[in-house]
């Protein structure tokens, strides 16, 4: 009875047991093998389970999807591949994005979304499929934020002849009813009687894809996806073959902050090959990473970074080679301006040599704040009249996007600008050197907030500014900085990993010491600040200064808002007992 109820159990949730244990093998297996293996699990648990219920069910799905690679018991069909049902490229380009994530967070990710499990009962099912760091997986899987009803569905399938172009790909070649394949499943992959891994050939390996030099002017929507393939080695197979076994092999091969190394279980996309100097430079894109290929002298080397929402700004410039001359950027086919400028001074900016969308060296002052050279590009007429923004090099694969937000007026709150006003120039020249502090970070865009203005009790009128750095991860840092009425910008308080100064987190408010004052500010919705000191509690309108006494310490600053609502200011280190 216990076997019969296992497997009525598994029938009604099997759609979903299918897809749980598609998310938990391992990408580099490829959409074909994934599919297989999946289905092979859910017909075997009626075998594997000792109990009905679904918690169990989902979590030896996820353990013997999990185990799949090691025991490397799948099954090839020669010649098929097995495709999605439908056309569209979205379920195709869904998946590319949540390849780059480990298996297990892919499972916990389905558990919550497709089989509608609260958290408590996706962490148990997790520990029980002998997951490590279960909690930490499970705090992934909930920052993930792809649509479960839009990405691929290994139970939605059509078999048809691998070696034929997408488009000759029809569902009457060879389109078989899922059930039937499912059928066979239980004998083949991962039952116990397949000993050995199949012995049919591999096919021929196929060129990295490449992109018509027009699709930018054709789509809408301008990422890394639209770039056209360029290079004088474009059409080099071997120099493809030898980078794509090269990153397969693992050695010599990096990532950014928050970007995971492994190759993608497909080819991806060709950018650019070509020459630059001595070195051989091979750029593409995954779907959801850019990868950076180069051959010297010295040996090879290959770098991967996250670009999974790269939008026109952020995917307008790639770093081809750094030299002693300083970075060259390849640049997006839709750039049709480029310049330097220096943003540590509120310099005019000078025009960049560009030939073939390789740019000449942008000389830097070095990491510091002698200078900070930044890129100042202008997007073609076909895609958005006259937009111009401002890029700097932070020591990642793609440059950060910056931009600036203004004092807050009334109304509705403004929205992020490009710099290229007066008052944003002015103001990034007082933050181009502390920059250095998310160097090599993976950061995709960095704002600068004016959220406060102040007049100091020793004169003259300072401006609160936050700098907002969101990285490619999703992870997010904020810094507050003082910008004083003459001299540098002053440091505040740092918060790392948060969502304060962004659109979630838009109510901030920070205290420091001025010369012998405690100052401090909110932003527009704060209406008082209280401050807990070793002399007692005070509670004074937004902005507020007073003087600090000696021996006077500030244990905690709390802005309350204008909706009744209060939240933790960020406090100097100067004011900390």
């Amino acid at each position: 009875m216990r076997r019969e109820h296992a497997e009525n159990l598994v029938g009604e949730l099997y759609d979903s047991l299918v897809f749980v244990a598609f998310q938990a093998t391992s990408s580099r297996l490829g959409r074909h093998r994934r599919v297989l293996i999946a289905h092979s699990v859910v017909q075997r648990l009626p075998q594997l389970v000792y109990g009905d219920a679904a918690p169990e069910l989902y979590g030896v799905a996820i353990r013997e999807a999990l185990r799949a690679e090691e025991k490397r018991r799948w099954v090839r069909i020669r010649g098929l591949q097995f495709f999605p049902m439908s056309e569209s490229l979205e379920p195709l380009q869904l998946e590319e994005s949540l390849r780059v994530l480990a298996p297990e967070v892919r499972a916990a990710w389905a558990l919550r979304q497709r089989a509608g499990l609260d958290d408590a009962t996706t962490l148990a099912i997790l520990q029980t499929a002998g997951v490590s760091a279960a909690t930490a997986v499970l705090a992934a899987a909930q920052l993930v934020t792809a649509p479960v009803d839009q990405v691929f569905d290994p139970c939605a399938v059509k078999l048809a002849p691998e070696w034929q172009p997408p488009k000759r790909r029809r569902p009457w070649i060879l389109a078989l009813p899922l059930v039937l394949i499912a059928a066979g499943l239980s004998i083949w992959g991962l039952s116990r009687d397949a000993d050995r891994p199949a012995t049919a050939a591999e096919p021929v390996a196929q060129k990295f894809s490449t992109t018509q030099a027009d699709l930018w002017r054709r789509t809408s929507k301008l990422d890394f996806s639209a770039w056209s393939t360029r290079g004088a080695l474009a059409q080099d197979n071997q120099l493809q073959e030898r980078v794509w076994r090269f990153w397969q092999a693992g050695q010599g091969v990096t990532a950014a902050d928050g970007t995971t190394p492994a190759a993608p279980a497909e080819r991806p996309s060709l950018l650019y090959a070509g020459r630059l100097g001595d070195a051989v430079v091979v750029l593409m894109y995954d779907g959801a990473r850019v990868a950076r290929y180069r051959q010297t002298g010295a040996g090879e080397e290959l770098r991967v970074d996250r670009v999974d929402s790269a939008d026109l700004m952020t995917s307008a410039a790639v770093v081809l080679e750094r030299t002693s001359a300083g970075p060259r950027y390849l640049l997006a086919p839709w750039i049709a301006g480029v310049a330097v400028r220096d943003l540590s001074t509120r310099g005019a900016s000078r025009p960049l040599a560009v030939k073939d969308g390789v740019t000449a060296a942008v000389r830097d002052g070095g990491r510091g704040c002698r200078s900070r050279n930044v890129l100042e590009l202008r997007s073609s007429s076909a895609v958005a009249e006259k937009h111009a923004f401002v890029l700097a090099d932070l020591g990642d694969l793609m440059p950060a996007h910056l931009t600036y937000m203004p004092l807050p007026s009334r109304g509705a709150a403004r929205s992020p600008r490009e710099v290229l006003s007066r008052d944003a120039r002015t103001s990034w020249a007082l933050h181009a050197c502390g920059l250095d502090a998310w160097h090599n970070r993976g950061v995709r865009l960095v704002n600068s907030w004016h959220f406060a203005e102040q007049q100091l009790p020793t004169g003259g009128t300072a401006r609160w500014t936050c700098l907002r750095v969101d990285g490619w991860s999703g992870r997010g840092d904020a810094a507050i900085r003082l910008e004083p009425p003459t001299g540098p910008a002053q440091p505040v308080a740092t918060a790392a990993n948060t969502s304060n100064c962004s659109r979630f987190a838009q109510n901030i408010a920070a205290a420091t010491v001025w010369r012998n004052f405690v100052i401090a500010a909110g932003s527009r919705h704060v209406a008082q600040l209280r401050f807990e000191t070793s002399r007692g509690t005070s509670s004074l309108t937004s902005p507020a200064a007073f003087p600090l006494r000696a021996g006077t310490t500030i244990s905690s600053v709390r802005a309350q808002l204008n909706n009744g609502k209060s939240i933790t200011a960020l406090t100097s280190p100067a004011l900390r007992p």
